[in-house]
Formats: C-alpha cells, sequence, structure tokens
C-alpha cells in the first residue's frame, strides 16, 4: 500500500501542474478531505481539486525535495513555482502529509506551506 500511496502523491503534483482534473481526482478516496491553511476542509475529489485550482495549486511546476512514507501515511516537501497574473514569478515551500486507504488512494491531505 505505502509504495502505491507513495506514487499516487507523487503523480498528484504531476496532474496539478498540468491542470489535468480527471487524472488528479482518480487517485483521490471517494471520502477524500484536505486541508489548506486559512480555508475551509475541501470534501471530496471534485472539491479537493477546486480548491486547489482556486488557490493557484495547478498550471505552474511542483519541484517534489524529499518523501517519507511509513505505514498509511506520506510525507512530501517540495516548492510550488508559478507566475502570477503580471508575469512575475512566485514560489512557496510546502510539506503536504498525506494519510492512505488501503488501496493506496489519497484520504486526507493537509498542507502546511510558507513562502520561498
Amino acid at each position: 500500500m505505502t509504495t502505491v500511496g507513495t506514487e499516487h502523491a507523487r503523480l498528484s503534483y504531476h496532474y496539478l501542474d498540468l491542470g489535468d482534473a480527471e487524472g488528479y481526482m482518480s487517485l483521490l478516496d471517494p471520502e477524500t478531505r484536505f486541508h489548506h491553511p486559512g480555508e475551509r476542509v475541501a470534501r471530496g475529489p471534485a472539491e479537493a481539486f477546486r480548491s486547489m485550482k482556486r488557490l493557484g495549486c495547478t498550471g505552474g511546476r511542483h519541484s517534489l525535495f524529499k518523501t517519507v512514507s511509513e505505514g498509511d501515511t506520506v510525507i512530501v516537501v517540495g516548492r510550488f513555482t508559478s507566475d502570477d497574473v503580471r508575469g512575475n514569478q512566485k514560489t512557496a515551500e510546502f510539506a503536504d502529509v498525506f494519510t492512505l486507504t488501503d488501496l493506496g488512494l489519497l484520504l486526507t491531505r493537509r498542507r502546511y506551506s510558507w513562502q520561498g
């Protein structure tokens, strides 16, 4: 489960960078709950994707620095880089803590972020 879940976590960033809602949601459990600083909890795959899109976490580039997994938990540390409406590059570093289902789908995600 952990190996599959780790790959699902890594692949989720690829789908976000592409803006591929279908691909992204295929990695999420129907009962997914995503926690993002200062936001209400996003429940379900569609709401989780809409939340990431609204927060500007799609269409940029996620660079992953480290992935740690044990049991039903995967932690990913990285940086997200995107352009604002004026074309200026902005970056934010993050640590995402995922909880996995028995099938390796992403059940929960809690994001910790700071400006880089």
